[in-house]
Parts: structure tokens; C-alpha cells; sequence
């Protein structure tokens, strides 16, 4: 068989290639996607990226899923999201990731886990200790990332 033969399988450095490209390229579409100004309450925006890096995570495991979405999440600053939340939904990537990839679990099962034990859980602790609570916004905001959870798992239900 011919090395250059469409039949022969990509080598270890095209893989690797086809990967950081694939991440690259699933990080400059979900910045775009969050960045878009897509308002759920008065202040609350919508992340229209966030399936990007779980599907990243899915494919490709926990850490090519955190850097995609440590790109994507970048566009979500340009409407005022907190750092804290937003290294919540990069975590959410990599334990997503993990739970695929190392213990077998179906991705809209690993969401569920991670929204219930440490998401939601964090942010309303934080939103309750230590952000501005007396604004009606930050409840929104709460809200809005079950909202988006909720949604990102619709979109990668199938998988």
C-alpha cells in the first residue's frame, strides 16, 4: 500500500495537527458566537458558544476541551462576565471532558452531574457571598447559566 494511499491512517503529528487546528478553530467560532449580544433579562446575555467546547471535550478529551474553551469564553467578556463564572464554564469543559472520555459517561449525563454537584452549586455561593447581591441582576445571571446549561445540553443531546 502506497504511503501516500487515502487508506493508510494519519500519522501521530497530522493527529496532533488536526487537532490543534480543530481547537483553534471551535475557539474563534465560539468567541464569535459569545460574543454576540444575544440578551435573555436587562443585563443577562445568552452564550451562544457554550457547546463548542463541550463537544471539543467530547471528541478530543478534557484539556483540548479547556482550551477551546478558554477561547471561546473570551468573547463572553465583552458583556461583563464575571471571572469567577466564567473559570466555572471552563471547568465544565474539562469535567466533561473527564467523565467521557475517562469514565464512559454519556455527555448530557456528565453536564447534569457537573450543573448539580459544583456549577450551580458554586455560583450561587458566590453570587451569595461574595458579588453584589442587592442587584435583581445577579439572581438573573443565576438563572441564566441554568438557562444555558439546559440549552447546551439540548444541542449535544444526541451525542
Amino acid at each position: 500500500m502506497d504511503s501516500h494511499s487515502p487508506l493508510t491512517p494519519p500519522s501521530a503529528p497530522a493527529n496532533a495537527l488536526r487537532r490543534a487546528l480543530f481547537c483553534i478553530g471551535f475557539a474563534v467560532v465560539g468567541f464569535a458566537l459569545n460574543a454576540l449580544d444575544v440578551a435573555v433579562f436587562a443585563e443577562v446575555h445568552l452564550h451562544l458558544g457554550g457547546a463548542l467546547p463541550i463537544l471539543a471535550a467530547v471528541a478530543y478529551g478534557p484539556v483540548p476541551g479547556g482550551i477551546v474553551a478558554s477561547g471561546a469564553y473570551l468573547g463572553c467578556f465583552a458583556h461583563g462576565l464575571d471571572p469567577i463564572i466564567g473559570s466555572l464554564l471552563i471547568l465544565e469543559a474539562i469535567f466533561i471532558g473527564a467523565l467521557v472520555k475517562n469514565r464512559g459517561y454519556r455527555p448530557w449525563t456528565a453536564s447534569v452531574i457537573y450543573w448539580s454537584t459544583i456549577g450551580l452549586p458554586s455560583s450561587a455561593f458566590y453570587f451569595l457571598n461574595f458579588s453584589r447581591l442587592a442587584t435583581p441582576i445577579n439572581w438573573a445571571e443565576l438563572i441564566a447559566l441554568a438557562i444555558n446549561a439546559g440549552l447546551n445540553t439540548v444541542i449535544y443531546l444526541p451525542l
